[in-house]
């Protein structure tokens, strides 16, 4: 059972680095791409934190509005034995 675990921790820190380092290309190849258009080394870091405001609030605003409408207004059913209060979606 130790073996599977160990096993689960790689291949999800595998995972993560995978994602990360696609991440930092990414965000090289802006920062590559604002300096060729002549961004000051001041003006980058703010640009990138307001994209990523931006994106993180349109995508979440999506996701709760397609919550609203796919869950219309009721509740979810909840197993009693989990110990989590439920959401109600209008209260």
């Amino acid at each position: 059972m130790g073996a599977v675990g160990v096993a689960n921790l790689f291949l999800g820190g595998l995972g993560v680095m995978n994602v990360m380092l696609i991440s930092f290309a990414k965000a090289r190849v802006k920062i590559a791409s604002a300096k060729s258009r002549f961004a000051t080394r001041e003006s980058i870091p703010p640009a990138i934190f307001l994209e990523t405001v931006s994106v993180v609030a349109w995508r979440g605003g999506k996701g709760l509005s397609s919550l609203t409408v796919l869950c219309d207004g009721k509740s979810l059913p909840m197993p009693r034995s989990l110990p989590v209060f439920c959401w109600r979606a209008g209260k």
